[in-house]
Parts: structure tokens; sequence; C-alpha cells
């Protein structure tokens, strides 16, 4: 199957924003569908003119994945504090605070589960891969033991094998080369691309967006950012109650065989109050709508296992 573009150049819906300079398209509008699996592009641009005959204008370019419901390539976060040796990770845990920890809550390993912090840590992004199918992790394989897999951004402690990463469900994806070279040095080298998309959004408010390999450095956020002054944010940053959407799409495609596999992830974040009884500057990753423990409320939200 070949990679594809899903919505045809030309589609366009365009429009003036209220006053509070937002625009939602009418019910009329063009109905842009996604066709099949695959990335698309989405590209946009606000323009206005003053009083004066100023003109002011903006633009973002973003992409994502769309992938079948059955894929085979499942989109991951990661288990644990980046840091933590992969034999210690867990699914769901409590994580205390501990001084000078400088290390970060990954997005959580299952989609659909939820990240509960206080405000004295930090949430990194990353995004990993389960292969259930069997031919994207063979094909990682291969170019890994002729040393042309280029994956060296894991922050363990030691560093996992890929084996490891692979029986954990957490494969890196990143690039290949035909030479060994590494892909920053000569880009028509690449044979392999193993990449993901990003976004981590307050309704409103814009996060993180980023597309990367699993060589992504820190990639993190503190909760007391005002991220870039955007309207609607409080000079304190994230308060308690506040929350996230977490999403994530996971590409791979190996051009010397046409496999082109594609996964989608989704997570929550919410903000719990630093302190209280119930959180004691704790970091917890627990499955979506499960109890904590039997009748927990924690930050105006009650946990149970979703169907």
């Amino acid at each position: 199957e070949q990679p594809r573009l899903l919505v045809h150049q030309g589609d366009l819906v365009s429009g003036t924003a209220n006053r509070f300079g937002t625009f939602t398209p009418p019910p009329d509008a063009p109905v842009i569908e996604m066709t099949g699996p695959g990335e698309l592009l989405v590209e946009t641009t606000a323009h206005y003119t003053d009083g004066n005959g100023v003109l002011w204008m903006g633009a973002t370019r973003w992409g994502q994945v769309v992938a079948p419901p059955d894929s085979s390539l499942i989109a991951h976060g990661r288990r644990g504090r980046d840091d933590t040796p992969i034999n210690k990770v867990k699914l769901w845990f409590n994580a205390p605070i501990t001084p000078g920890d400088s290390a970060h809550i990954n997005l959580p390993f299952a989609r659909g589960d939820i990240l509960w912090q206080t405000n004295d840590d930090a949430a990194r992004v990353i995004i990993s891969v389960q292969d259930t199918e069997g031919l994207v992790e063979e094909a990682i394989r291969a170019w890994d033991r002729q040393g042309n897999y280029h994956s060296r951004g894991d922050h363990g402690d030691p560093p996992p094998t890929l084996d490891q990463r692979a029986r954990a469900g957490e494969l890196p994806l990143t690039f290949a080369t035909r030479s060994g070279l590494n892909p920053a040095l000569d880009p028509s080298d690449i044979v392999t691309y193993g990449y993901w998309y990003s976004g981590i959004e307050r309704p409103g408010e814009r996060v993180r967006e980023i597309i990367s390999d699993d060589d992504v450095g820190t990639a993190y956020w503190r909760f007391n950012d005002m991220y870039a002054f955007q309207p609607g944010m409080g000079a304190n940053g994230d308060m308690p109650n506040d929350f996230k959407f977490q999403f994530g799409g996971a590409v791979f495609r190996d051009t010397t065989q046409e496999l082109n596999r594609y996964g989608i992830y989704g997570s929550l974040w919410v903000m719990l109050q630093t302190g209280s009884t119930s959180t004691s500057s704790h970091q917890k990753a627990r499955p979506c709508l499960r109890p904590i423990r039997p009748g927990a409320w924690l930050g105006g939200f009650s946990l149970y296992r979703c169907r």
C-alpha cells in the first residue's frame, strides 16, 4: 500500500472570525473526508486589515495521521518516568516527587489513560509503537542488525536494548539509511522513515506540537508555563482541575518493501492540587475511569473503567 495524501489539493474552507477571533465553518461548508490510512496536511492563514490600511497576517502548517480501525501498528506513550530502567517501569503507578529529581513522566503508555500530576513536576512527549503484525518489527530489527537504524534518544538509565523495547511494546520510531550514515547528513540516503506527530492541547490553547523520531531530546513542559501568552491563559499557568488532550500519530514506512503502517494515540492529562491530602505531590498514571481506590474523588473527577 503506497502512502498517499488523504485530501486532494484544493479542499478549502474560508470565512470570517467572530469578534473573539474564533472561526467556525458554517454548516454548509465542504466536508473534508479522510479516504484511507496515511498522513494529512492542514494549512491555515488568517489576515486582517486595520483602520489604517495595515495588513496583519499569520499562518500555520500542521499534519497528522489517519489509521484504520484495525491497524496492526498500535501507538503508545511510554511507561513510567523517563529515567527509570525499563525492567522497573510500570503501566500504572504512583510516583512521589523526590527533591532534586530532574526526570519527567512520559505520556501514558496505554491509549485512553489519564496522567494526573501536581505542578511541581513535568510531562514528557514521546510516542512509541507496538507491532501486532510483525512486519514493522522485522524491518526495524533488520536495519538495526546492519547498524543502520539510528535511534539514540532513550533517557532510561541504563538505556534499554531494542529487544527490551520490543518486548515492552515500545518500539522506537526513527530513520534508517542505506549506507548507515546519520540521516541528517544525507537525507537522500534514507530508506526507512519512522516518526510521530504529537499535539498536547488545552481547550483553546496549544501546549506542545511536535513531529519527531525517537531521538526527541527533552520535549517536556512544566505547568507554570503560560504557553506563549495565548488568549485564555492566566498568569499562573495550569491550575488544579485544568486538563489537556494528548494526541499522537505514528508513521512507519520502509521504501525497500513498500511497507507503510500508521497508528493513532490519545490520552488525558489532569492537574491535581499540590500538597493536598489525596495527592501529596504524587504523579499518577491510571486507566481511564477505573477507581484509584473505592469511592475515590481526585480533582473533581471520579474514575471508573472505560467500556
